[in-house]
């Protein structure tokens, strides 16, 4: 792969910005360039909601800019972002509705009658996740509370914009993880959960392995560039940046490979603390990871790396780690 010298895209989604940063090979080495950035919030429409529309659009003249500023053509792109938010589609991939954002207050009262349902201790014994409303999970159960069309299928928003492109529909690991519907000693969903609160596991989609090649793009100008699902939420590929890619197989400069003994990564803030964890379970160090599990991966401290395994390897983003104007998954 070293000796293709297409560029890569990474596309990192923010919960205040996005962006669509390229990687180029030129004469003195590989180079990034942050190309497109905009801002993004939630806004109130029948609760606290993404602007879909509005993003796609963004992502999208991000994916054209990187086109035209690189005539030897795109090889590959690969999308992070935010967990625990999710798109309902029907049967030809369209969003029912915009998604809600995690923080809707909705996910208070369906957090308490998730609990009923299930218990509080078993639900973490089963996942091994730390117990916060804006999971997943109590979000697909607000929905059915409120009695919302269910879809056909949800996706969390990286895999969303991945399908949307012409990528396969799956569950990227490090995303589903988040949802607080997998089980904790496998990367399977969790059955008890799904049938616990009455829903239905056949609309959750396959679980994938980061690195994971879904597809190619249908986006004109970018046509036949390889589609990847890398670690998929923001914090797991800024580890797998960190780490450098040598204990993780995910390193392979934005065209996140498969690889390694990795099939879950640490969570921010158990990188701040460093260490090396080997065995999932119930004890301290599960309050340090409320989202991204660990099986057998030992871990360096994160602090902010650049994500989409772009940034260990050589390639500077101008503004430092942990910089505004860095551009990617854990840089502002």
């Amino acid at each position: 792969m070293m000796n293709d010298k297409r560029a890569v895209v990474a596309v990192d989604l923010g919960a205040e910005s996005c962006r669509v940063s390229l990687l180029r090979w030129t004469d003195g080495g590989p180079t990034v360039k942050l190309v497109h950035r905009f801002a993004n919030s939630p806004r109130e429409a029948d609760g606290l909601r993404w602007d879909l529309g509005m993003i796609a659009a963004g992502l999208e003249e991000g994916l054209r800019k990187c086109a035209a500023i690189a005539p030897e053509g795109i090889r590959s792109v690969a999308v992070d972002g935010w967990a625990v938010d999710y798109v309902r589609i029907d049967v030809d991939g369209r969003p029912l509705e915009d998604p809600f954002c995690y923080r809707d207050e909705r996910t208070i009262a369906a957090e308490v009658e998730t609990f009923k349902r299930i218990p509080a201790d078993r639900l973490r014994e089963l996942t091994g996740v730390q117990l916060i409303r804006i999971n997943t999970v109590y979000q697909l159960f607000a929905d059915k509370l409120a009695g919302r069309k269910p879809g056909v299928q949800w996706l969390n928003l990286p895999e969303y914009f991945l399908s949307r492109w012409g990528g396969t529909r799956v569950a990227e690991l490090t995303n589903a993880t988040h949802t607080q519907m997998v089980e904790l000693h496998r990367p399977e969903w969790c059955l008890e959960v799904f049938d616990a609160l009455g829903l239905d596991p056949g609309r959750a989609l396959p679980i994938v392995p980061p690195g994971t090649v879904v597809g190619t793009m249908n986006l004109a100008g970018l046509e036949g560039a390889t589609l990847i699902a890398p670690a998929c939420h923001d914090t797991a590929s800024a580890l797998a940046d960190s780490c450098g890619g040598e204990r993780l197989g995910l390193y392979q400069l934005g065209d996140v490979v498969a690889g390694g003994d990795l099939v879950g990564a640490a969570s921010e803030w158990s990188g701040r603390r460093g260490g090396e964890l080997h065995q999932p379970g119930r004890g301290w160090w599960t309050d340090l990871l409320p989202q991204e599990r660990q099986w057998d991966v030992a871990h360096s401290p994160v602090h902010g790396c650049m994500g989409l395994g772009l940034g260990d390897q050589g390639v500077g983003c101008g503004g430092g780690v942990g910089s505004e104007g860095c551009g990617f998954a854990g840089c502002g």
